[in-house]
Order: structure tokens, then sequence, then C-alpha cells
């Protein structure tokens, strides 16, 4: 059992240096080490090379041989929060079910901020999304 202190409380970087993120080329899941993966035991704090290798990504099972670390970043635990953009929306670039299933995600979350999706120089918005999907906003 791992307490909530644990995750909501990140370890410090110890003398290895900096926590890492390493993400899944399959699906981008992203395993970041300060944050650890609590829901399969892996305790906040656990570098990459500790995880063990039988361990197989959450959301669409590939091993740690298809994740990649990602470059120049600083752990989701250790940035300072961001202020959001004032009515600037969100725009997502990019084809197929990838592009379709962030928005389809985000909508869970956000409901109200703008969305375009942009396909081949072609920009689509959550409505006309929405309506070719046959999805409705909540």
């Amino acid at each position: 059992p791992i307490s909530q202190q644990a995750i909501a409380e990140p370890p410090a970087a110890s003398a290895k240096g900096p926590w890492q993120q390493w993400e899944c080329i399959v699906c981008g899941l992203i395993y970041d080490e300060a944050l650890g993966w609590p829901d399969d035991g892996i305790p906040a704090g656990t570098r990459w090379a500790d995880v063990p290798e039988d361990w197989t990504c959450p959301d669409c099972g590939v091993g740690k041989s298809d994740f990649e670390l990602v470059a120049e970043t600083q752990s989701a635990a250790a940035q300072e929060p961001v202020a959001p953009a004032a009515t600037a929306g969100l725009v997502v670039i990019g084809t197929g079910m990838a592009a379709y299933g962030l928005i389809r995600e985000y909508r869970k979350y956000d409901t109200d901020t703008p969305v375009t999706w942009s396909l081949s120089m072609m920009a689509v918005t959550t409505r006309n999304l929405c309506c070719r999907r046959g999805l409705r906003k909540t």
C-alpha cells in the first residue's frame, strides 16, 4: 500500500539527477519517475531503470522497450502551475484516432474551451467533429 502523502508529494530529485519522463511510443502515455505508477505498485520516486522489466503500459499493454525518454523534460510534479491562456482555446494538430481520442478525453474535463483539430491544413471545430463522430458535448 502506498500512502496518500507519497502520491501527493513526490520526493525531491536524488543524486542520480533530475526526474525524467518516459513516453510510450504506441499510445503516448507518460511515465514520470517522480510520480511513479501507484496503481501498478510502483511508488513515487521510482527511476525508470528500477521499474520491473515485465511492467507493461497500463493503456496499451506494450513493454518497457516501447518507451522513449522525453528529451529535456521537467517532471510534472516539479513543474510550477501554468496560468491558463485567456480564451485561446486548444489546437490539436494531428490525424486519426490519436487526435480524436485526445479531444474526447479532454472534453471529459473541459466542455467549454474551444478546440480546433487541424487535419492536413483543414481546420475542424469540435462541433463538426462531434457531429461526424456521433459525440455530443456534455
